[in-house]
């Protein structure tokens, strides 16, 4: 990590060794806290009980906060200052559900690890300048209309003024700087003339389109209805944004084909935002991969096989930002599915969850007492964003 004064470096190591003891002091109600979400799944949008349970949480340890967000009843901003005027650091909390799985994603174990963090580093803020802020951010599934929570805040202006954004992900290890892929959310609606032999055809069509796509571009699509229209829903990924567009282009233009070939009509909607792909902040992830280490975690440094998609990837092209990956299940065990959602309630997930809760705590911590870091931050999303 970058060099600092060695004064400087033993304050913020005693702040970091207090952190560490606050979280491990909040680790049994941080537990009670994910395990409850947990028994209480609720999808995008309708996360009614879990948005009021993690704010009430950060409330009760002196956070201002401010319920309901750019028109989101389930969005939240809690903030907390230090000494003066500085730095503000934002850790991202999500807690929607799937449907009839649950939290096969973990997003229990996300937005309780936010929290615990911004709680652990409150504790010494007094000592510190700047500011800690988490956001409550709803509907990062794409099981419901409108998902992409992070999405709307952005349009809203509430990451203006933020230096950085960090987030952890339950995974089967540890690794600092994963990948996800830009995302269209698509919709084409064929009416009038054979509307679903258009839809059949408009399937055919992108079928033979992707071998031609680029490498790691993908479309996937299922039909939901088929009287006396048709309606597909199709995600479209690629590996940047600015390919994500020629794709989806090429992808209406195999439906409008189809819709020609089969006498119909054709028409596009999208069903929620796009999500951009993740640009992590290479000296945000060497900082959370020191701390880990700290902490004792074997981290793996890359992790270049990721194949789905996140709104905090539209985070990442606003502010610096880090989604970082933390082991709370065997390997072996695929995301989005029953027994990953079980999994967050053993003991290895707990103490998973508690490591992420450190490991932002401290990298908070960094943020806030290291200008120099701070400032190869900003310098590397400057750079990222040229590109």
């Amino acid at each position: 990590m970058t060099d600092i004064p060695r004064e400087v470096g033993r304050q913020l190591s005693a702040l970091k060794d207090r952190t560490v003891a606050q979280a491990e002091a909040m680790a049994p109600d941080l537990y009670v806290l994910s395990d409850r979400i947990y028994h209480n799944p609720e999808l995008g949008f309708s996360e009614f009980r879990a948005s009021r349970w993690l704010s009430e949480f950060l409330a009760s340890r002196g956070f201002e906060v401010d319920l309901g967000l750019a028109g989101m009843e389930t969005a939240f901003k809690a903030s907390a200052s230090g000494a003066s005027a500085g730095p503000a650091v934002a850790l991202l909390a999500e807690y929607d559900a799937l449907p009839e799985i649950g939290h096969g994603c973990g997003h229990n174990i996300i937005g309780v690890a936010a929290c615990g963090a911004a709680a652990a580093v409150k504790s010494v803020l007094g000592g510190m300048d700047g500011k800690v802020v988490v956001f409550g951010s709803p509907a990062e599934e794409g099981a419901v209309l409108g998902a992409g929570g992070k999405v709307v805040l952005i349009d809203g202006g509430y990451f203006e003024g933020v230096d950085a954004a960090m987030m952890i992900h339950p995974a089967s290890r540890y690794v600092v700087s994963g990948r996800s892929l830009a995302r269209a959310a698509l919709k084409m609606v064929f009416s009038a003339g054979d509307a679903q032999s258009a839809a059949m055809l408009a399937f055919n069509a992108i079928n033979a389109l992707r071998q031609h796509l680029g490498r790691g571009a993908r479309v996937h699509g299922v039909i939901v209805g088929g009287d006396p229209g048709c309606e597909v829903r199709a995600y479209v990924r690629a590996h940047e944004t600015a390919e994500l567009e020629s794709c989806e282009l090429r992808v209406r233009n195999c439906a409008i084909g189809a819709a020609m070939a089969t006498g119909c009509q054709v028409e596009f909607t999208h069903t929620s935002p796009t999500y951009k792909e993740m640009v992590t902040n290479r000296f945000l992830a060497s900082a959370f991969a020191c701390n880990l280490k700290a902490l004792g975690v074997e981290v793996e440094e890359r992790l270049d096989a990721g194949t789905g998609s996140t709104d905090m990837g539209n985070v990442s092209h606003v502010t610096p930002s880090l989604h970082a990956y933390i082991a709370t299940c065997p390997r072996g065990v695929a995301g989005h599915t029953r027994e990953f959602a079980r999994a967050t309630l053993t003991q290895g997930a707990h103490e998973g969850m508690l490591i992420g809760v450190k490991a932002l705590a401290m990298t908070v911590i960094d943020l806030l007492g290291n200008p120099s870091l701070l400032s190869k931050v900003r310098a590397e999303f400057r750079r990222m964003m040229r590109k």
